[in-house]
């Protein structure tokens, strides 16, 4: 492995403190040597006594970028903010209030020697039991673009962003980024589809979708 950041997980983080331990203990599990991902988090929050307790967690991180906004933008363009900053090759999104599994950077690392545009990949949800391969649209996501896209708009497809993880240049080249709205997700991963030519699809487990009632 060269000596370069393969993957940033981009975290936003907003009214998060009852799931610090949570989503450390996450990070902490990731069975994936530390020098070759990054992890950046942006408080979205008004109250900032949350940065040194992140700040405190991530001391073991040798690469790790903590933004404070300055006033609340949501999800999606805090999300970009760490677009912006980030160094990886791939990108995840990890959202604070769910959990990363410990064997998913290096699942991931052997599903991208081939340089996919993207990879997809199954979840487990979490509430009062344990639902696991809650992703049922992998048929849906077709080689054929024509098909692919028209599975989508038909709603067969997820649109989510934190079950996909994207290579960083299809985003750049085509300037994807979140717009300010609600499930801004959908049409962020419906122009990765669409600018993709190239992807694998892992049915495995490799996030914990936790059920909050805080969640948008």
């Amino acid at each position: 492995m060269k000596n370069e950041i393969k993957f940033s997980i981009i975290t936003p983080v907003y009214n998060g403190q009852k799931y610090i331990s949570r989503f450390f203990k996450s990070i902490k599990q990731i069975d994936f040597n530390n020098k070759y991902f990054e992890l950046i988090i942006i408080i979205d929050d008004k109250n900032h006594k949350i940065f040194k307790i992140i700040e405190k967690k991530t001391k073991h991180l040798p690469n790790k970028k903590i933004i404070i906004n300055p006033s609340r933008l949501g999800p999606g363009l805090s999300r970009n903010k760490g677009l912006n900053i980030s160094k990886g090759k791939y990108i995840l999104f990890l959202d604070f209030d769910d959990f990363l599994k410990s064997n998913a950077l290096k699942v991931l690392k052997n599903s991208i020697k081939n340089n996919p545009d993207f990879v997809g990949f199954n979840f487990e949800k979490k509430d009062n039991k344990t639902i696991k391969n809650c992703r049922k649209d992998f048929k849906y996501i077709s080689k054929s673009k024509n098909k692919r896209i028209m599975n989508f708009l038909m709603g067969e497809i997820d649109g989510s962003v934190i079950f996909t993880c994207i290579k960083k240049q299809i985003i750049i080249d085509n300037k994807i980024l979140f717009e300010k709205e609600l499930h801004e997700d959908i049409y962020f991963i419906f122009r990765v589809y669409f600018y993709s030519n190239k992807f694998n699809l892992i049915n495995k487990s490799l996030y914990i979708k936790y059920n909050e009632n805080t969640s948008i």
